[in-house]
């Protein structure tokens, strides 16, 4: 059973990297990349890196003064991260 998940994961590893080498959806279906992406949680593991990097990015706007600026750049790291698209 162990091999069999090897040469699975395997496989689909060859098709990602055969994409990222094409830079296009030529030889692999864009809806065999996405259920790659699935199996493996990528989205919502991509999602979760994005929300940290968000906050990250909000901590330094705490020491600027107050202003509609600042809120501006509050809102589009929250918009930006939590958008459906």
């Amino acid at each position: 059973m162990e091999i069999e998940v090897t040469a699975a994961a395997s496989a689909e590893r060859a098709k990602v990297a055969r994409c990222l080498e094409e830079r296009k959806f030529g030889t692999v279906s864009p809806f065999e990349i996405l259920a790659i992406v699935d199996r493996y949680g990528g989205v919502e593991k991509t999602r979760a890196l994005a929300r940290q990097s968000a906050a990250a990015a909000r901590e330094p706007l705490v020491a600027l003064p107050e202003s509609e600026a600042r809120e501006a750049r509050v809102l589009a790291a929250e918009t930006l991260v939590e958008r459906a698209s």
